[in-house]
């Protein structure tokens, strides 16, 4: 199953996926993935007053803790936890962001001149650093509009247009 806004007491999480996941061939799980998603044109990381290290940008941080409180939240909501199917066995996930776009990963700073290159090295030491620390312990997944349209182009389309629109 898939929805979009759902509600519940810190606002709305953006997109949802339960699924059921073999065990074994005779059992399953079901488990509700929660994304939130933010606009194309936000960027991810910005300098932190160095040229050699970046934070993650306001739109992340509220991107990430709505997530989080979004979880949690669901995983205590009956209603949800009905219309998605899930037991008392079964988890939600906080799975990921989808924010910005590849060429939007490093807000420019006015301070410092950086070139694209060295910008793009401290985003890719950046993410690792936080995938290390941070997302991969909780199986959070941070992934730009880019990647979205490439790997899920048909599902996309179905999810924004469910009265069945043609594809341009």
């Amino acid at each position: 199953m898939t929805g979009r806004e759902e509600a519940n007491r810190f606002g709305e999480s953006d997109f949802t996926v339960s699924a059921r996941i073999m065990v074994s061939r005779s059992s399953f799980k079901i488990t509700a993935y929660v994304w939130e998603v933010k606009a194309p044109q936000c960027y991810l990381y910005e300098f932190d007053n160095n040229r050699n290290r970046l934070r993650p940008t306001k739109e992340l941080i509220k991107a990430e803790n709505q997530l989080l409180h979004y979880a949690s939240d669901f995983s205590d909501m009956r209603a949800f936890r009905n219309r998605y199917g899930l037991d008392a066995y079964s988890t939600v996930i906080p799975a990921g962001i989808l924010i910005g776009r590849d060429d939007r990963l490093v807000k420019p700073s006015r301070q410092l001149q950086v070139s694209e290159a060295d910008a793009r090295a401290l985003f890719d030491q950046t993410s690792r650093i936080r995938d290390l620390y941070l997302y991969d312990r909780a199986g959070i997944r941070i992934r730009t509009w880019d990647w979205a349209i490439e790997e899920h182009e048909a599902k996309l389309w179905s999810l924004a247009n469910p009265g069945g629109a043609a594809r341009p």
